[in-house]
């Protein structure tokens, strides 16, 4: 399901800043971010942890809400979780970027290859 423009600019505020994003991992909210495993499509190199919330911004900010789908996640049972897709660099699979909003932060779940 898409998500609300108010949701979409809350998230972009969030992780255009290091004090209000995270990656840790909790027994609550598992996190498959890997990256350091993923290659930048627009420089072909790996990506760093801050260049990958770079890249998240500015999908957020030039993605439409019909392309974040919101998802409703296991683990914490309810709660809401981000959904992106982007192309991967030339010739690798989709980038999988999962995220949630916690305590006036955003948190990065995933951020990793896929296959589609």
């Amino acid at each position: 399901m898409p998500i609300g423009e108010n949701i979409r600019q809350e998230l972009i505020r969030l992780a255009s800043s290091s004090r209000t994003r995270t990656s840790k991992f909790t027994r609550e909210a598992p996190c498959d971010w890997r990256p350091q495993n993923v290659l930048d499509p627009s420089t072909g190199e790996p990506f760093t942890d801050v260049g990958a919330w770079h890249f998240i911004v500015d999908c957020l900010t030039h993605l439409t809400c019909e392309e974040i789908d919101m998802i409703v996640l296991d683990r914490p049972p309810g709660k809401s979780g981000y959904v992106l897709i982007r192309p991967g660099a030339h010739g690798r699979p989709s980038i999988y970027i999962k995220l949630d909003i916690i305590s006036g932060a955003v948190r990065g779940r995933s951020f990793h290859d896929c296959a589609l």
